[in-house]
């Protein structure tokens, strides 16, 4: 079972309050990583099965992507339509998966 921390996830949630962009935006970004705090606790904290997806868990298409940048997590296309994230701390050494 693979698991991100949560105080990797709170700790990238406070470099974001202090960045220089619009609170909305901040908001936003912050919203989403407790979205995906909320999945992981109902997933038995496992983050390989966890994705958050555009637009059903965040209708912002500029917050999605800076999160994904942010956790270093994948992005993919659904067939359906809409944007599947995970992956999670793969392409990053910062974020480590335990």
């Amino acid at each position: 079972m693979a698991k991100l921390p949560y105080d990797t996830l709170v700790s990238v949630q406070q470099h974001w309050r202090q960045m220089n962009v619009p609170e909305w935006k901040r908001a936003g970004m912050i919203a989403l990583v407790n979205v995906l705090m909320h999945k992981l606790i109902d997933n038995n904290h496992d983050i390989e099965n966890v994705e958050l997806q555009y637009p059903e868990d965040c209708d912002n298409f500029d917050v999605f992507r800076d999160v994904a940048y942010g956790l270093s997590a994948f992005v993919t296309k659904r067939d359906s339509g809409g944007l599947v994230m995970n992956g999670f701390g793969h392409c990053r050494d910062e974020i480590e998966v335990e």
